[in-house]
Formats: structure tokens, C-alpha cells, sequence
């Protein structure tokens, strides 16, 4: 698994097919060249025991355990392309897509209305927790976690919109309308917006950097921040308070200073 990770890292152009090509490198490799790849998994091993032992873990576990406790009969949520890669078993992603595709509308109406029908489950569920008052309580957890989790990454760069986010940004004091700006944008051609996309390239190399960073330097962080991302990615699909305010902002036609 360390072995594919890597390989990934450093030849990202495989894209989903990584893991077999790393898996047929790694069985041809002698026990002496497989050794430094042994330490280094022995070396996270480690360290991911250690910090599942920290005071900072136990808290997000025992947050996560009480959501887990409010959603233990939540329904599980999928498209009809997810109903069908999930009847498929371990058959490859990229055959499962192959596959989809080669589908008639009449062989996906199937998988379609399944879909549906886990959609009419999942919204009877949500008029169940908003009755039975867990809905408030999945908000203060959701809340807290989002609180912990932008504690940690308060250091943070945003990451970077597309180029036409910051081409719309430079025009800001011209009071211009926001669909003038874009419809220019449209119309410039690659060099002229090239400065623009150059912006986008450095605000994600700077995420990047500050993600290696976390990592290398400061890995129990960056453990603790993926523990609540996990914790938080529990809560899809939920109409929590804070996403409906999310919903609700309307987008400002015209830029004031």
C-alpha cells in the first residue's frame, strides 16, 4: 500500500490504474529493495498508533461516536450510476464506467428508480430526526467539529478559484455588473488570460506547500484535521441549519468597494 502510494505520488499520469502498475513493480522487487518501503510503513504505523493515543484524538473519537449514535439509521444515499458500480463487486472503476456507458436508457431505468427510492427513504428520514429532535443535536456537533477543524487549519491558504474568479476580483472598483465582467472574460483570448490563470497556479502551489508542510512538520495536526474531516463528511445530505444559510446567500450582481 506504501509501495502504490508513492508510485501515485511520483507518477501521477497512471491517474487510476497506479495501484496495479505499483502492485506488478513491487512483485518483481527483491526483498532488498522492498526493505526501505517496510521501515517507512513501520514508521507511519507508528506514528498513527501514537497519535490515535492523543487527548485531541480521543475527543473527535468520542464526537464521532456520538454522531454515529444520532445516524445509526440513516439511509445510505447513492445515484443510479453508485446502485450500479455497488451490484458489480470489485470489478475495476474504469470497467464499471466502460460498462455504465454501454448501458441502453431502458437497462439504467433499474438502477435509476433504486436510486429514487433510497432518495424518498433518506428524505422520510429527515422528517423523522427534525420531529424526534436529533436534528439539533447533529447541528451543535457539525458546529463543534467545523469550530475544531477551522481552529486547525487557521493557517491555511483558500483554495484558489479559476481564473475568472480573480480577473472578476481586479475589476472590483469599476462598479461594473458581474455579467459584463464575465462576458468579457469570455471573449479574451489565452494570452490575456493567462496572468489571471498564473495566479490560480501559484494559489495552489502555495496549498500544495502548505499541505506537505502539515505532513512533514507537523503530522499529529494534520492527523487530527483528517479525523474531523471524516467526522464531518458523516453528516452528507443533512439539511443542518448551516448549510441552509449556505443556500440561502444570493450572489451580488454588481461589486462594491
Amino acid at each position: 500500500q506504501y509501495f502504490a502510494f508513492l508510485y501515485f505520488k511520483r507518477n501521477p499520469e497512471v491517474g487510476a490504474s497506479s495501484r496495479i502498475v505499483a502492485s506488478k513493480i513491487w512483485n518483481s522487487m527483491t526483498d532488498e529493495e522492498k526493505y526501505p518501503y517496510h521501515q517507512k510503513f513501520k514508521e507511519h504505523q507508528a506514528s498513527y498508533a501514537k497519535f490515535l493515543a492523543t487527548e485531541e484524538y480521543q475527543r473527535i473519537q468520542e464526537l464521532e461516536d456520538e454522531v454515529a449514535e444520532l445516524l445509526v439509521d440513516k439511509p445510505k444515499l447513492m445515484n443510479a450510476y453508485a446502485v450500479f458500480c455497488a451490484q458489480r463487486g470489485k470489478e475495476l472503476l474504469s470497467k464499471q464506467a466502460e460498462n455504465w456507458k454501454a448501458l441502453t436508457p431502458s437497462e439504467k431505468e433499474p438502477y435509476i428508480k433504486q436510486s429514487d427510492q433510497l432518495q424518498k427513504d433518506f428524505d422520510r428520514w429527515k422528517e423523522v430526526i427534525a420531529k424526534d429532535g436529533r436534528l439539533q443535536k447533529i447541528e451543535a456537533l457539525e458546529a463543534k467539529l467545523k469550530f475544531i477543524e477551522k481552529a486547525l487549519t487557521y493557517d491555511k491558504p483558500k483554495k484558489p478559484s479559476g481564473g475568472v474568479r480573480y480577473y472578476i476580483q481586479s475589476k472590483k472598483s469599476s462598479h461594473r455588473n458581474f455579467k459584463d465582467i464575465h462576458k468579457e472574460w469570455k471573449h479574451m483570448s489565452s494570452a490575456q488570460r493567462q496572468p489571471y490563470e498564473d495566479i490560480k497556479k501559484e494559489s495552489m502551489e502555495e496549498l500544495n506547500e502548505w499541505k506537505e508542510k502539515m505532513k512533514t512538520k507537523y503530522p499529529a495536526r494534520y492527523k487530527e484535521i483528517q479525523a474531523v474531516r471524516s467526522a464531518l463528511r458523516m453528516f452528507h445530505g443533512i439539511p443542518t441549519n448551516q448549510k441552509q444559510k449556505r443556500k440561502s446567500k444570493k450572489p451580488e450582481k454588481v461589486f462594491t468597494p
